[in-house]
């Protein structure tokens, strides 16, 4: 009970063991007597598993103690306080050259879809599509447009067609596109005037939120929601930037407001930064003490071998 933090299915266990009903009280306070004294004292093992492989779980609450051990309330801090940014994105009518130089370039599992409204709404957010999805529809030449094309009725995809077998995915199916296909892509020139269209093929229900949305209520519905990604637009719905699991763990979040606090992108409210100082206001210090020692020893070693 203090290791795995098992309640009822061991009690259960407990008294199956021993066919004594009468030792149910006693077994349930030992049970429980264990399971909080390991919460005082460290994570469950299950947890510390998770920490070990390096899986980024996230907590039902987002929980940061400041220097004082109190919490910090992550409702003062913003969406864009915590996204990375600039964010790979995908046009909607994206030539087959650079969606293979994309998919080569990095190894995110999904990218938000954008394309233009005009002058000054070039990456207007309109879904998202995953790398699998991608991979998938490189293999189908058929589906390329020539871009002289584009002014003539181009043939949208059956409903048949995007329920085919090849479009239920898996990271080891064997109709994703190889890296020796994607890289002879990259280098025939003529695949720079090929086009793909993309919108029969993108999530429309791809979440996204407002810059200035709240990263507590942003972290609550990206945990509750399941999410693999979540874009963060402007006030003109263009992607800014976008959030995924690894940016919502609590060291990422520390510092990315520890640098909000050294280095403020935008204008800080008076909570904000009382805030900020309050809980990372000595570190600041202390690591600006750290640099100024380390350049005055060398500024001495160097003196050291001049004189000699």
């Amino acid at each position: 009970a203090g290791v795995t933090r098992l309640t009822i299915s061991l009690t259960v266990i407990m008294v199956e063991i021993t066919n004594d009903i009468h030792q149910l009280l006693l077994i349930m306070i030992s049970i429980m007597v264990a399971k909080w004294t390991g919460d005082l004292l460290t994570h469950p093992l299950y947890h510390a598993l998770l920490e070990f492989k390096c899986i980024p779980f996230l907590t039902p609450e987002p929980i940061l103690m400041k220097a004082d051990g109190s919490v910090l309330n992550l409702d003062l801090f913003t969406a864009q306080d915590a996204m990375t940014h600039p964010v790979k994105t995908v046009n909607i009518f994206a030539s087959v050259h650079s969606i293979a130089k994309l998919l080569l370039g990095n190894t995110h599992g999904g990218f938000p879809v954008v394309k233009s409204l005009g002058e000054g709404q070039e990456n207007t957010f309109c879904g998202e599509i995953s790398r699998l999805e991608l991979r998938n529809l490189m293999t189908r030449p058929e589906l390329f447009i020539m871009k002289s094309d584009f002014s003539a009725t181009v043939r949208m995809p059956h409903v048949s067609d995007i329920m085919h077998p090849h479009f239920r995915l898996s990271k080891k199916s064997p109709h994703l596109a190889t890296d020796e296909l994607l890289q002879q892509y990259m280098n025939e020139p003529l695949y720079c005037d090929y086009y793909v269209n993309l919108s029969p093929y993108i999530n429309d229900s791809g979440v996204c939120v407002q810059q200035h949305f709240s990263l507590q209520r942003a972290y609550i519905l990206f945990r509750t929601m399941g999410l693999r990604q979540m874009s963060v637009v402007n006030h003109t719905n263009q992607v800014v930037g976008t959030i995924t699991r690894k940016d919502l763990m609590g060291f990422a979040i520390e510092e990315r407001l520890e640098r909000l606090l050294i280095n403020p992108p935008r204008k800080l409210s008076r909570s904000v930064v009382l805030a900020l100082r309050k809980n990372y206001g000595n570190r600041k210090l202390d690591k600006h003490r750290d640099v100024e020692a380390n350049e005055d020893d060398d500024s001495g070693e160097k003196n050291r071998e001049k004189d000699q």
